[in-house]
């Protein structure tokens, strides 16, 4: 009878290989992290659909340590991905708060993978709590009441206080139709004084109100809700794509 068993060096060297494969991959990560051109951050981005669970994971920590250049290359990578793109995309539109991102992460939140749909929940709280709750605020308003009645929901369930900030500015019609320019001008004073971002926002809004049409919860139509906390501080970096390849149905390690 033939031993079909592989021998211990065959092994060895297997390992060896894989390990010289990883290393090239981690080097061509930070070749292309390194440059930050428009070329090479399109490239990593690229990396996002790659089969390797470790480059995809390279890849959202490269992109995220880069920056709010990265918005676009990223975004451009979900139409038509596979579900750990998908997945990987908004990790690292979570991770560097990327404000032209937030649509994206709100269509993601109705996608037909549960994974991808959790990764986009945690980078919209994660947003909230890293002083942009304004900004998701005005998406979900103009995308409709069940939208932003849908993200009340999520961050009830995750921060209290940053549900209370939500809502608050939701109603808020000054707030919600100001032109883009003026809100970032509220925001440089914000952080001028260096106040806590959703105290800023009552603050600077609190003088004639327009109740907006969001009724937010059952029971909270006319009521004001206090915006009061800023949840300081972010979740830790990548803990996207940590499977194989693998279709639709597949999931990996939670984000």
């Amino acid at each position: 009878m033939v031993d079909e068993r592989i021998p211990l060096s065959k092994t060895l060297i297997d390992l060896r290989i894989k390990e010289l494969e990883l290393e090239e991959k981690a080097r061509v990560i930070s070749e292309l992290k390194s440059r930050q051109d428009d070329a090479s951050i399109r490239e990593l981005a690229e990396k996002l659909a790659d089969d390797s669970w470790h480059l995809r994971e390279l890849a959202v920590r490269g992109l995220s340590e880069i920056g709010r250049a990265v918005e676009e290359p990223v975004i451009s990578m979900l139409p038509g991905s596979l579900w750990f793109t998908r997945a990987c995309a908004a990790e690292v539109l979570g991770n560097i708060k990327s404000r032209a991102g937030i649509p994206a992460l709100i269509d993601l939140l109705d996608d037909c993978n549960a994974t991808v749909k959790d990764a986009a929940r945690k980078a919209l709280v994660k947003m909230c709590a890293g002083g942009d709750t304004v900004w998701v605020a005005r998406a979900a308003v103009s995308r409709g009441l069940d939208v932003a009645a849908t993200i009340q929901a999520l961050l009830e369930k995750n921060r209290r206080e940053l549900a209370d900030s939500f809502f608050s500015m939701t109603r808020d019609s000054e707030l919600m139709k100001a032109p883009p320019d003026r809100v970032e001008k509220m925001a440089e004073e914000m952080y001028e004084k260096s106040e806590s971002p959703d105290l800023i926002w009552e603050e600077l809004t609190s003088k004639d109100r327009q109740k907006a049409g969001y009724a937010g919860q059952p029971g909270d139509a006319g009521q004001g809700a206090d915006a009061s906390e800023n949840a300081a501080g972010s979740e830790g970096a990548t803990d996207t794509g940590k499977q194989e390849g693998g279709g639709e149905a597949g999931e990996h390690r939670g984000l």
